[in-house]
């Protein structure tokens, strides 16, 4: 990279390990969150496990993730972004931990979904039946 703080303040981490997220979000001021568009937003949950504050865009995606438990700015709006990153950086807030399940309590709760939809089908098969089907002959 030609940037002049690449390998000083600017860092590009490739393969990340566990380790090596754990060590940058151990040593950052905030999160940046920049998407235009996002499947979920990992790093939000990562970040916000560490206290970190964090800066988003303001997309659907990181409302449902986040709620009200990060800063937003809006899409492509530069000076907003700007203006939000003095706010974190000279105050430095400690962001709350945004709630989320654990892989037992993921699989519990797919479990039971899939076992739901299997039931719901079911008994929708049961109801469309000719009952003249089930009769004895």
């Amino acid at each position: 990279m030609n940037h002049p703080e690449f390998g000083k303040r600017l860092h590009w981490i490739c393969d990340a390990t566990d380790g090596d997220l754990a060590f940058a979000y151990k040593r950052a001021h905030c999160l940046l969150q920049t998407s235009v568009i996002e499947g979920f937003g990992l790093p939000i949950i990562e970040a916000a496990s560490f206290g970190l504050p964090i800066i988003a865009s303001d997309i659907p995606i990181f409302r449902e993730v986040a709620q009200d438990r990060v800063i937003y700015f809006p899409v492509c709006d530069s000076a907003s972004l700007a203006s939000e990153i003095a706010v974190v950086v000279s105050k430095r807030p400690i962001q709350d931990a945004i709630p989320v399940n654990s892989w037992e309590q993921f699989l519990l709760q797919l479990t039971q979904t899939l076992a739901s939809l299997v039931s719901e089908r079911e008994a929708k098969i049961a109801d469309d039946r000719d009952p003249r089907e089930s009769m004895p002959v």
